[in-house]
């Protein structure tokens, strides 16, 4: 790969902006016959059917960097020339590209072969630092004025990543600022805390995914075939939504519902402070002093679970009413319920023919429903384990949408313990 300095009218982007492809060696294909084979423009005719890759798996997350595995034998043309953070890998279904990465780590096992590890390109950001100065700072906000009085954070993180001179293997992209819809508008104040420095992965974590939650996105754009672009997307709510259900009798194979109460489960909030209060004038003015309480509670829930009482302290409010409403605002950011948890089989249908559905995406809305257990409802999947050479044993897991998402400018709340629904897409029931 190398960086492109030309400018392409076709996506509006500086092709500097992006990465393309100088040579490039095909690994690994699927034709979805089950059999994998190289490429007949890649490699000898009489090769063409042995696998050359095997135990494929591209594991992606909601908010965290994915990786790509997989390990080749020696009779892979490529096998001695796989080098870490030099080598680039890709994966494409058609002309959609699912991961983008380098090598991050090499294993030589026992028997000869090699098993490799990718990580995405977003991984770059764990290798550099960024400095935040003590001062206050927009977390997303890219409007003119605010740039001009300094970029927000999640800018910071992903722009100015350096890279070496020349026309090096190790060619560093610019992540392109896409669509932001989350915490627009919010600030924080860093005045106190001294410069703060952090990998520019730590400094999104930190002050956006593990504070805020929300969907952290990388997508590819290409200019056709020449240059891949990325973007990333920072967004308030799921960016699609998966048009194949999960339905029980279809492609549902096997559920399991566990609630549990949750470690944060809070149903009663209490305060008290001490109060001072004056009568009178000059000499003749009086000063008492008196503890004065608030509280507020789930009354159902502690006639469930009994009471899981969180003490407030607080420096606002003096009256009961005041401190009252202070109880109940901590109150709502707590659950007060159990929280249920799905373990779900099934099949995802886009690998077997006869369906015209799209495949279960990461991020994306999906319509869970299966009558005899009273569960119809729609969650987003927060992890997708593609095991690429073996698609019957793919994994998807989904999640409740974030509470948090409710209320975006809470900058005290917890990451709140999502749900989890699990599915393992097992094609040999389904084709018998």
């Amino acid at each position: 790969m190398k960086d492109s300095a030309m400018h392409d009218a076709y996506t509006g982007r500086d092709i500097y902006d992006g990465l393309q492809w100088v040579t490039h060696e095909l690994i690994y294909h699927y034709d979805g016959d089950g059999r994998d084979y190289f490429d007949e423009h890649y490699v000898d005719k009489n090769l063409s059917k042995r696998p050359y890759a095997y135990d494929i798996t591209l594991t992606e997350e909601k908010n965290e960097i994915a990786t790509l595995t997989f390990t080749v034998t020696k009779d892979n043309p490529y096998y001695g020339k796989f080098a870490i953070k030099r080598t680039k890998i890709g994966v494409t279904d058609v002309n959609d590209t699912l991961f983008f990465g380098y090598v991050s780590e090499i294993a030589l096992n026992f028997d000869g072969s090699k098993t490799i590890m990718a990580k995405s390109i977003l991984g770059l950001l764990e290798e550099s630092e960024v400095t935040l100065r003590p001062k206050s700072h927009y977390l997303t906000d890219m409007t003119d004025d605010i740039i001009a009085n300094g970029a927000p954070i999640l800018y910071t993180a992903i722009s100015n990543i350096e890279s070496p001179s020349g026309d090096s293997a190790l060619g560093v992209p610019t992540f392109n600022y896409g669509k932001v819809t989350m915490l627009l508008g919010k600030k924080v104040d860093l005045s106190d805390s001294g410069t703060v420095i952090g990998t520019r992965w730590n400094i999104i974590q930190t002050y956006l995914t593990d504070e805020y939650d929300g969907y952290l996105q990388l997508r590819y754009e290409t200019n056709g075939e020449a240059v891949l672009f990325f973007v990333i997307d920072y967004l308030l709510e799921p960016p699609s939504t998966n048009n194949q259900e999960v339905r029980y009798g279809l492609n549902m194979l096997n559920l399991t519902l566990t609630q549990t109460l949750p470690t944060n489960l809070v149903n009663c909030v209490r305060t008290d402070k001490l109060v001072s209060s004056s009568k009178g004038w000059w000499i003749f003015k009086q000063v008492t002093t008196d503890f004065v309480g608030g509280a507020a509670e789930d009354s159902a829930s502690v006639q469930k679970f009994g009471y899981h009482t969180k003490w407030l302290v607080t420096d606002e409010g003096n009256t009961e009413a005041e401190l009252n409403k202070l109880c109940q605002e901590e109150l709502n950011k707590y659950p007060h319920d159990v929280e249920p948890e799905l373990d779900v089989e099934a099949i995802d249908l886009a690998d077997v023919g006869g369906y015209r559905v799209g495949r279960l995406e990461l991020l994306g809305k999906t319509h869970v429903i299966s009558e005899p257990h009273g569960i119809d409802g729609w969650y987003v999947c927060t992890k997708v384990v593609n095991t690429i050479d073996q698609p019957d044993r793919k994994e998807f897991h989904f999640g409740f949408t974030p509470k948090k998402l409710s209320d975006q400018q809470k900058a005290t709340e917890k990451k709140a313990k999502e749900g989890k629904l699990s599915l393992r897409g097992v094609l040999a029931h389904l084709n018998g």
